[in-house]
């Protein structure tokens, strides 16, 4: 999960997705990592979140900081077929449409 405020006190959140969890060592840091990719490339803000959090859950699915570091086109599939767990307080305060993994909403963001 994660929860961004931007400069207008605006919330973005992004559910986590379902993964087969075998160590969350180094999650943190590859969604880090995944995040700073994101702004660099331009990436909407809402894509950036979701993007992040799929490499982060992709890295969950092996043993080691580093053992489950995916591709970006693992992380575009997984957020394609993914089932997210959503927190409904987060929800109502954030822009996102829930349970939407399609980047069509992700233009009207910006």
């Amino acid at each position: 999960m994660a929860r961004w405020r931007d400069a207008a006190a605006v919330f973005f959140y992004s559910p986590a997705f379902v993964v087969n969890c075998v160590d969350t060592t180094g999650a943190g840091d590859i969604f880090h990592g995944a995040f700073c990719y994101s702004v660099l490339n331009g990436y909407p803000l809402q894509d950036a979140l979701d993007f992040s959090n799929a490499l982060a859950a992709l890295n969950c699915t092996a043993l080691g900081a580093r053992g489950g570091i995916r591709t970006e086109a693992d992380a575009r599939a997984l957020m394609q077929r993914a089932e997210r767990r959503a927190h409904p307080d987060f929800q109502e305060r954030s822009r996102a449409p829930p349970h939407d993994p399609s980047p069509r909403h992700r233009a009207e963001l910006f």
